[in-house]
């Protein structure tokens, strides 16, 4: 995926959090530090603030916020799995397409790569 595959993934992500009665920034919020996660390791933090309109400083922060969501759900989708199943799995699926595209931000690296294919999993 590229930008614009971001960009779809972060789309998708909002509408399933809207159709689960998730606020917009939350979702925004999950997104952006699973795509730092993802993406720590390959020298993102530019293409990721762009991305996310954060400032550059705040990549490692997310970054570490978004490392417990490479391999466990995130607060949200633990919630939905909760309360809304039908809703958590629309969830899951759009966090799994922002974990692999935010493998495409900044340079690609095999460890990044890892990282997006576990999340994505």
């Amino acid at each position: 995926m590229t930008g614009n595959g971001l960009t779809a993934a972060l789309e998708r992500l909002r509408a399933a959090a809207a159709a689960a009665g998730i606020a917009r920034n939350v979702a925004d919020e999950e997104a952006a530090a699973l795509a730092a996660a993802v993406s720590a390791s390959s020298d993102s933090a530019a293409a990721w603030s762009a991305a996310f309109g954060q400032p550059v400083a705040a990549h490692d922060a997310a970054a570490a916020t978004g490392r417990p969501y490479v391999t466990a759900p995130t607060p949200t989708l633990r919630h939905l799995v909760a309360s809304q199943p039908a809703e958590a799995r629309e969830y899951a699926e759009a966090l799994a397409d922002v974990a692999s595209a935010a493998y495409d931000l900044g340079d690609l690296s095999l460890s990044a790569l890892g990282v997006a294919g576990a999340a994505a999993a």
